[in-house]
């Protein structure tokens, strides 16, 4: 069910061709199912441009092209279809995966290149066009009429008939109405660019531009009113007063971590802070042994494993009730209350033993520390998760890292006073650096190669 999520329902399908027939933004949206992320309109004429590219020389580039856009179609509906079931069964991985309907991107990935390929057909010369050529734009025209002919004779009055036989015509009858008399302005705009270029009246430069105009002005139309900002949407993110004190706290006091369960404080303000948050922005990656870690802390924040975590703050609303022994240290105007714990743990430790631990650096990729003469020596614990890539030098040696609880850094530590650094570097990284600096040289010549085979075929052909 969690892969499956944000699949496309195939009556969403209609968007294909009726962008906004559910509603155009969330204050008349009907629709049983969101279109947030699910949403691949391309235009009435890119999809006519596509067809015309396809069949005016179906080659095996094209062909493949149509294909994966058939197969996206099928993937983006889930589970209302097979193929996506398949690839969670079969393909290694796909299990870690959600999120079908964004099959879309590939599906109009292949309508902008087949539609790139059918422009380029109408911009060659009359005279060098091909008989399948000529065909292939005269039955686009029948096409075009027919379909504006059906939209127009019958949908448009069918759904006039309903508005008007309404009396409560609020959403969605006029809605789809809306929808229907722009489809048949898009395809009677597409049909009179047709019908120019069939009688030669548009071409070259002319033609490219009404092309692109009509592509423009029907995705403009459709997107303009997706997303209307009838609030505030940086609302969450304005605490200043909340803000000034954290930082000032942790440039007197850090690091810490804080945590903030207000509804009106966005997941990923700390990180937009400069600030650590034992948590974060929400995101479906989440390593899960540290969410495992964090789901148990949270149920008790007096427990080891919240003190473990090094969150001094909690940030509230002002109708949350703090933990039990948690001491207000700021109320804001916007509706913030920061609670301070009674007893949180440092950035790190010694385990059983109370010597302070200095931090000289902490940023998201280092963290040094530095070790006391008096430091008994013992198990070091880091609040930090442990996550392949860290690496940890001790006076400069190398040292081996183990895990604390099963999701923070902890390694052992003579006594005496020491420097400590941790050091993050993804594993294998100088194989990606290769691999990516590997491929943009075959695309980089890739490049090359086929503008200079179309300079000298540009140069030999009379």
């Amino acid at each position: 069910a969690d892969a499956s999520q944000f699949s496309v329902q195939p009556v969403a399908l209609v968007h294909l061709v009726l962008p906004t027939i559910y509603g155009s933004n969330p204050t008349d949206y009907w629709g049983a199912f969101s279109n947030t992320e699910i949403w691949g309109y391309t235009g009435v004429l890119a999809l006519a441009l596509a067809a015309f590219g396809l069949l005016v020389q179906p080659s095996r580039t094209r062909i493949f092209w149509s294909l994966l856009a058939a197969v996206a179609l099928l993937f983006l509906l889930g589970p209302f279809a097979s193929v996506h079931g398949w690839a969670y069964a079969f393909l290694p991985g796909y299990d870690r995966v959600r999120g079908a309907g964004r099959a879309f991107m590939v599906f109009d990935l292949a309508v902008a290149l087949l539609a790139g390929w059918g422009l380029a057909a109408l911009l060659c010369e009359r005279e060098r066009w091909s008989v399948r050529q000529a065909a292939a734009l005269k039955w686009g025209i029948v096409g075009l009429a027919g379909a504006l002919a059906v939209v127009v004779g019958f949908v448009i009055p069918l759904l006039t008939a309903n508005v008007v036989n309404d009396s409560e015509a609020l959403n969605r009858p006029v809605i789809a109405l809306d929808n229907a008399i722009l489809l048949a302005l898009w395809l009677a705009l597409g049909l009179a660019v047709a019908a120019a270029i069939w009688r030669g009246a548009l071409r070259g430069g002319w033609l490219a531009l009404a092309i692109f105009a009509v592509v423009v002005l029907d995705l403009f139309h459709a997107t303009a009113p997706f997303n209307p900002a009838i609030d505030d949407v940086l609302a969450g993110y304005r605490h200043p007063e909340a803000i000034e004190f954290l930082r000032e706290r942790y440039a007197a006091d850090g690091p810490f971590r804080i945590e903030a369960i207000a509804p009106n404080w966005q997941p990923n303000t700390a990180q937009l802070a400069g600030l650590d948050d034992i948590s974060g922005l929400v995101d479906p990656l989440a390593l899960a042994d540290y969410d495992g870690y964090l789901f148990r802390a949270r149920e008790d924040r007096a427990s080891e494993e919240y003190r473990n975590l090094n969150a001094r703050y909690l940030v509230a609303a002002v109708d949350q009730v703090p933990p039990a022994g948690y001491g207000e240290a700021l109320r804001t105007p916007t509706g913030l209350v920061i609670w301070e714990a009674p007893d949180p743990r440092p950035r790190a430790w010694i385990d059983g033993s109370d010597v302070p631990i200095t931090v000289s650096q902490a940023d998201p990729d280092r963290l040094t520390l530095t070790l006391p003469a008096d430091s008994p020596g013992g198990e070091l614990i880091v609040s930090q998760v442990s996550y392949p890539g860290w690496s940890a030098t001790l006076d400069g040696d190398d040292i081996e890292l183990n895990e604390h609880d099963g999701a923070l850094q902890s390694f052992d530590v003579p006594s005496g006073p020491l420097t400590i650094e941790l050091t993050f570097r993804p594993n294998h990284w100088t194989l990606y650096i290769s691999v990516t600096a590997i491929s943009a040289f075959i695309w980089l010549a890739a490049l090359v190669f086929t503008l200079a085979r179309a300079r000298r075929r540009s140069i030999v052909t009379p």
